[in-house]
Formats: structure tokens, C-alpha cells, sequence
């Protein structure tokens, strides 16, 4: 029937074939049509975002330029308003200034109240501090004293070692704020030294800074304080420069504004924004980026001002304002959508032309559908044949066991009543070995049916190594029509997790076609096994007529007899082997076949070892 079919079946693949080619080239060159219309949209949009990209980025940094004067004043001044102003040294936050430390312990008004009051003040023996503690209880008993000369020499004994030691300003600004107030409350001193003591600072003779003033230096070093600290520090400090006359409303601004937290990179490569978009920086040197506030609506409302004044830009064009959802983010990255209907519009026509095109290629498709359809009807048609065909080969071979059985045990019977009656001679026996071939061959029909279909899966349990070499020894000596010569090493002391029944019908197969294909006399056959990590391997040799080189790859199909060959056989046996192993993990190839014989490598997955030790 199916040489009938196959011209028809031919005609009709290579037709199909034709119009699916036919029909995705035709596909693809819609596709092709589409996405290049997509790109060419996509690349004038992406034009626009990178022109308004570029000029946001010089609005910005005229923002920034702008802005450097009071930035190089902010930074140098601590007494300069400095909100907006960004200025990073070396990943560290220098512009907007820090604000306190947010703990509650004061350890600087503990100091102040000791200072004043006299009392104990540990210190390191030797040390600038320690030396300092004993200038300033110099100058408190001066003070006491009320002699004016005594209190001048050890203030200025104070103010001269300040110049010559640096001192953690945790102690050196309390001590000196203890010090105005002590020499305060006696007198009121000069005021031009109460301005540089406060403001100004204390100069040499050449001009040269030696001792801040504590107004900026409070500012510059509030990060060292507590927030109570720092906030009765500055109190004492306003209250001075108020009771000299020293000037005290930007001191008590720049106290009062409330520090900003912003992260900060370490190193920028380029302009970046901080704080979701609302900070510009851009990098001068490696380590120092100069930042500002910016207003990012704002600027872009001046990018689309500035396209569409150059005509890059329609009416019903515009940019969106972009959205900065991470606290740091390089500039080049940012996104600022562009709102173009007239490029929606070509984009959508594009899609419109295409979805026309695609409707034909899916009209197309429907009619190849049908064909394939009906061939599948055809073809599920001859695949129940196969399967009736198959049914039918395992009713027979069902049906032929019980006459077989019959016929054996008859022969036996008649075997043993002729025994010894010279008429009968071996007629009984061949008629045994004869029926014995004709079950055995009825059994792998019945095997191979069920391992084709998949209906024999291994029911693995327990087997010794040893009693399937002694079952395979029975087997050999009941299908072997000359005597057998078996020898085998390394099955006795082996236990394995298989399925008993499908690992003797691999060996009974492998056993019956080494009897089959053999004219030698007596017949020679060797099993060796081997254990090793990656699983076990067992040899089958035989001294058998081989096999040609050419049939190797072809003795394992199903139905396969080689030419030339007069020994009886379905042609399952190697076909039912490798099945077997299959189903087992393991896989059966010829390793050597010559004319001295044949020898079968079978490698099995190490799961089908037991531990030694079990």
C-alpha cells in the first residue's frame, strides 16, 4: 500500500515544501519592509533626543558656569550662603556643608563647664593638649587675680601656643570659647581683638592666617560635634560676637541651615546628576567634582524652545520631561522623550501595511494547512495499519506459544519412550531443539513488540552477578547445537540493581546469535566484567564467523539479516540487545569483529552497581 501512496505522498511534500518556502520568503520581506520603516522612524527620534540631550547638557553647564563664583567663594568662606553649591573633594561632601554629628551626648559642654569651673581634666602627660590645659589654668587664675598684666601675658601665652600646636578641635574651639567668656566676663577686651578672635582671625606679620576665628571655624568643623554641642557652642559664640559688637547674622544663618544628605560619587568621568535630577556636577580634576541645583522641567522647557525655534520641532511636537529615579546618574544616560505624532503616525501606517501583507501570507497558510492536514489523515492511516500489523504479529506469536509447548512436551515424551530404539535415532531430540528455535523465536517477536511500543520498562531489583552467569550457562547448553565452551570473569562477586528478565534476554540474544553465526566446534564463548567510577563494563566475545565491516552499523536495526548469512533469525536479536540497554542507560556497540570473531562492548551506568560493601 505504501508504494501505492509514495509517488502521491512524494508530489505533495515537495509541493508543500515549495509554498512554505514561497510563503516565509514572501514574510520576511514584509518584516524586512516593516522594520526598516520602524528604523528609519527610530532614527529620527533617537536624532532628536540626542540634540536635546546635547543642549540640555550645555544649558546646564552654563547653569554651572554661572554658579562658580559663588561656588569658589562658598568653599573658601564658610560664612558664604552655600545652599544649591555642590562641591566634592575625593568622594567627601564639602558643599552643602555637613550639619552636626546626630547623637545626644555632649562631651564639649562636659569640657567647657570643667574649663571654667577648674575642676580635674584627663590628658595625656606631655602632649600639646596637656600643655595647653596648663596655660589655660594660668590664664583662670590671672583672671581671678584681676591683675591686668598677668591676664594679658597668659592669654597671649594661649594664643601663641594655639599657632604653634594643632589640637583635635573638639578641645581647641571649646578651650577658646572658654577662654572669650572668662576674659569677657572680667572686662570687655579690645575690639579689633575680638573681631579677629571671632571673625577675622589672627594674622602674622606678613599677612599670613595663623588662628581661624571662631565664627568660621565653628562652621567649618560642626560634622566634629554633637547637635547639642554644636548648638550650645554657637550660642556662647553669637552671644560674644553680640556683646562685642562683632558682626553675627550670617554666623547665625549658616548655623541654622539644615545640612543636606546626598551621595556622592568617588570619581566621575563626566557631567552627572545627583539627587534624582535635581543637582548638575561636573568633574574639574579627578577627585573634585563642582556641582550645582538645577531645575530639570525648567531646562528642558528651554530645550524644546530652542528646537523649535531651529525647526526641529513641529507644532505638535515636544519633549517630556525626564524622569531620575537613582540617586547618581551620568548625564549621557539620561532620557528625554520625544513626543512626535507625526512619527506615530508613518509608524502606524507602517504596521497597517503590513498586517494587510500578512493577511494574505496567513490565507496562504490556511490552505497549507488543510494540505497538511489531510496528509496527516493520510498518514495516520498507514500508522494504523502498522499498529493492526503489529497487534496482529503479537496475537500469532501469542497463539504459537501453546502449541509449541504442546509440541515440546510431546517430543520429550516420545524422547523418552524411544530411548534406545535403534529406528528412532535422534528424531525426538531434533524435534525438541527445533521447537525450542521456533519458541525462541516466537519469544522476541513477543519482545520486541513491547519494547517498541514502550510497554516493558525495566522493574529493577536485586540480582547476583553469579546466578546470571550460571542462567546464561543453562541457556547456552539448551540453544547451541554443538557443545559450548563458556567461560566469565568478574560476574561472581558483582550485585546489580536491574531488571532480571530483560538483562537474560539480552544475554540469551547475544548468546543465541554467537551459537547461530559459528561453524567452529567446540563453540567458544567469554563474558568479562569490569567495575570502575564511571560505570560497569562487560564484554561479550565469541569465536564466530564476525562481521563485516560494512554490516556493523546496520546489525542493530530492526529486521536486519546480513546477506549471504543461512543461519535462521528475525533479524530482532541485536535490535532487542540495544533496546534493552537503552532502557537501561547504557548503550551496545561492536568493539572487534574478525574472522577469529566478534566481540560486543556493553557499558553499563554506574546506578546499576550495589556498593561493595552491601
Amino acid at each position: 500500500m505504501f508504494s501505492r501512496l509514495r509517488p502521491w505522498l512524494i508530489a505533495l511534500a515537495l509541493g508543500l515544501a515549495m509554498l512554505l518556502w514561497g510563503l516565509a520568503t514572501l514574510q520576511s520581506m514584509f518584516i524586512t519592509e516593516r522594520r526598516d520603516a520602524r528604523a528609519r522612524i527610530d532614527d529620527q527620534t533617537s536624532a532628536l533626543e540626542e540634540f536635546a540631550l546635547r543642549a540640555l547638557q550645555l544649558q546646564l553647564e552654563d547653569v554651572l558656569r554661572e554658579a562658580g563664583p559663588d561656588l569658589e567663594a562658598a568653599r573658601t568662606d564658610p560664612l558664604l550662603p552655600a545652599q544649591g553649591l555642590v562641591f566634592v573633594e575625593r568622594g567627601t561632601l564639602a558643599l552643602p556643608r555637613p550639619g552636626p554629628r546626630n547623637t545626644s551626648d555632649t562631651p564639649a559642654q562636659d569640657l567647657y563647664q570643667a574649663l571654667r569651673s577648674g575642676a580635674p581634666i584627663d590628658a595625656e602627660p606631655q602632649t600639646p593638649w596637656a600643655d595647653r590645659l596648663v596655660l589655660f589654668t594660668d590664664f583662670r587664675d590671672a583672671i581671678e587675680e584681676g591683675a591686668a598684666n598677668p591676664i594679658e601675658r597668659s592669654f597671649r601665652e594661649l594664643l601663641r601656643h594655639r599657632t604653634l600646636h594643632v589640637i583635635d578641635s573638639r578641645l581647641d574651639l571649646v578651650a577658646r570659647v572658654a577662654a572669650l567668656d572668662l576674659l569677657t566676663e572680667r572686662s570687655l577686651p579690645d575690639p579689633a581683638l575680638m573681631e579677629d578672635s571671632l571673625r577675622r582671625g589672627l594674622r602674622d606679620g606678613r599677612g599670613a592666617l595663623v588662628i581661624e576665628g571662631l565664627q568660621p571655624a565653628m562652621l567649618e568643623r560642626r560634622s566634629r560635634f554633637s547637635r547639642p554641642d554644636f548648638e550650645f557652642l554657637t550660642g556662647r559664640v553669637i552671644a560674644l560676637s553680640r556683646q562685642a559688637g562683632v558682626r553675627v547674622d550670617d554666623f547665625v544663618a549658616r548655623a541654622n541651615e539644615r545640612p543636606r544628605d546626598m551621595f556622592v560619587p568617588a570619581r566621575a568621568t563626566g557631567p552627572m546628576l545627583l539627587d534624582h535630577g535635581r543637582v548638575f556636577v561636573r568633574p574639574r580634576t579627578a577627585e573634585i567634582l563642582l556641582g550645582t541645583e538645577v531645575d530639570l522641567g525648567e531646562a528642558v522647557m528651554g530645550v524644546e524652545e530652542e528646537m523649535r525655534t531651529k525647526g526641529l520641532l513641529e507644532p505638535d511636537d515636544g519633549l517630556l520631561a525626564p524622569s531620575v529615579s537613582t540617586e547618581v546618574l551620568e548625564l549621557s544616560s539620561l532620557h528625554i522623550p520625544v513626543v512626535a505624532p507625526r512619527l506615530e503616525r508613518a509608524a502606524e501606517k507602517a504596521d497597517e501595511r503590513f498586517w494587510l501583507k500578512t493577511s494574505f501570507v496567513v490565507l496562504c497558510a490556511v490552505l497549507a494547512s488543510v494540505l497538511v492536514v489531510l496528509a496527516g489523515v493520510l498518514q495516520s492511516r498507514r500508522l494504523r495499519f502498522v499498529e493492526l500489523k503489529s497487534n496482529f504479529v503479537a496475537a500469532v506469536s501469542h497463539e504459537l506459544r501453546t502449541p509449541l509447548a504442546s509440541i515440546r512436551l510431546m517430543a520429550e515424551t516420545l524422547e523418552r519412550r524411544t530411548k534406545g530404539l535403534p529406528g528412532a535415532r535422534d528424531y525426538p531430540s531434533r524435534i525438541v531443539r527445533e521447537s525450542d528455535d521456533l519458541a525462541f523465536l516466537v519469544d522476541n517477536l513477543l519482545s520486541f513488540n513491547r519494547l517498541d511500543k514502550g510497554r516493558w520498562l525495566p522493574r529493577c531489583e536485586e540480582i547476583d552477578g553469579a546466578d546470571l552467569a550460571a542462567t546464561l550457562e543453562d541457556d547456552l547448553h539448551v540453544l547451541a547445537p554443538r557443545p559450548v565452551r563458556f567461560t566469565h570473569a568478574g560476574l561472581t562477586d558483582t550485585q546489580l540493581w536491574a531488571d532480571p528478565e530483560l538483562l537474560r534476554l539480552l544475554l540469551r540474544n547475544l548468546g543465541k546469535n554467537a551459537c547461530n553465526y559459528n561453524e567452529r566446534d567446540p563453540i567458544e564463548i567469554t563474558v568479562d566484567a569490569e567495575r570502575s567510577p564511571e560505570g560497569w563494563t562487560v564484554t561479550f566475545t565469541d569465536n564466530g564467523v564476525g562481521i563485516a565491516p560494512a554490516e556493523r552499523a546496520k546489525v542493530f536495526t530492526d529486521f536486519y539479516r546480513s546477506p549471504g548469512t543461512r543461519a535462521r533469525g528475525s533479524g530482532l536479536g541485536l535490535s532487542i540487545c540495544r533496546q534493552i540497554m537503552q532502557a537501561h542507560g547504557g548503550d551496545l556497540e561492536v568493539a572487534r569483529s574478525d574472522a577469529e570473531g566478534t566481540t560486543f562492548r556493553l557499558r553499563f551506568p554506574a546506578s546499576i552497581l550495589r556498593p561493595e560493601s552491601e
